[in-house]
């Protein structure tokens, strides 16, 4: 059988078969029922309809995220999972990373908080980078912002049943839905086929977890104990739907899908545009951090695409 196109297209420099090095410590399987429902029946999902990058790689762990950020969207942050909340490092203890413009709100883009000088450069930041349509990934974010930086998938929050009936009767504190360190239960790390554990992600989620659990999730482990079953699943979907889904193992690497020529946004333009049309005075803040990320991703990009980067979008 030929190999296997890449599983982590947040990650390309591991496709293929090359997997990252694993952890030497074990870490506990997620065993919560409620918590591994909810994550199982996001990661099944994402196996047979994933987003894909601009290279056509598919997007496994930021489908999930996605679908958790629409989930705390719709309750109006009032939810016990939170995806991807970028935490600062150089706190003690590890603080996360919020959103200029709502407070409530884990930041998309949590660079631009370790970059910016105010909170209207941090919430311009945050507002290009949404408006260009996810132009870094987990990874890349984590290494642009280095050791300052760290990521983790999930983040489940407790929920006494005192809170539930709080909920319920919509008298609930907003505080005991930011992820701060004392309202954490858990770190949830989910790692797809062809991603492990590293050492370095271990040591920095378990200091954001503090007194709370650090679990693993493989959604395609064959131990139910360890994983979701989404085979077993995908086995009772109709045809129809399977039909769509895209193949999970391919004879060659796959070519790569050709981003589309489409207008830009209302209102937006490149942020090479925008930079070039901006007096060097006005050059701070926002347009920086993202042009600087923007050299990141050129890097990584280089070897696979001939120096090929993504336009970001700005408004001008």
């Amino acid at each position: 059988m030929g190999s296997r196109p890449p599983k982590r297209a947040e990650e390309p420099q591991y496709g293929g078969d090359q997997t990252r090095p694993e952890a030497t410590t074990p870490v506990a399987p997620l065993a919560n029922p409620l918590d591994k429902g909810y994550l199982c029946g996001k990661c099944c999902p994402a196996l047979l309809e994933p987003m894909t990058n601009r290279r056509g790689y598919p997007m496994y762990q930021r489908t999930v995220t996605r679908s958790i950020w629409d989930d705390n969207r719709l309750k109006k942050q009032y939810w016990r999972y939170k995806g991807e909340v970028g935490y600062d490092m150089t706190k003690e203890p590890p603080a996360p990373i919020m959103s200029a413009s709502e407070e409530t709100r884990p930041s998309t883009f949590p660079l631009s908080a370790l970059q910016s000088i105010n909170r209207a450069a941090q919430a311009a930041a945050e507002a290009a980078a949404d408006a260009a349509g996810d132009p870094l990934t987990r990874r890349e974010l984590e290494t642009a912002g280095g050791k300052r930086l760290r990521i983790p998938d999930v983040v489940a929050l407790r929920c006494s049943p005192t809170l539930l009936d709080k909920l319920k009767a919509g008298t609930a504190d907003i505080r005991h839905f930011i992820p701060v360190q004392w309202n954490i239960e858990r770190i949830v790390e989910i790692k797809f086929e062809g991603d492990s554990l590293t050492n370095g992600q271990k040591r920095a989620y378990t200091k954001i977890a503090g007194f709370g659990e650090f679990n693993l999730l493989q959604p395609e482990h064959s131990d139910s104990e360890l994983g979701c079953q989404c085979r077993e699943k995908r086995r009772q979907v109709p045809a129809s739907v399977l039909s769509h889904a895209p193949a999970r193992m391919a004879a060659r690497r796959p070519v790569p899908i050709q981003p589309q020529s489409v207008p830009y946004p209302q209102g937006m333009r490149p942020i090479g545009e925008t930079l070039e049309a901006t007096p060097t005075s006005q050059i701070c803040g926002w347009p920086v951090v993202l042009a600087g990320a923007l050299v990141v991703l050129a890097i990584a990009a280089a070897p696979e695409t001939g120096g090929a980067s993504l336009v970001l979008l700005a408004a001008p």
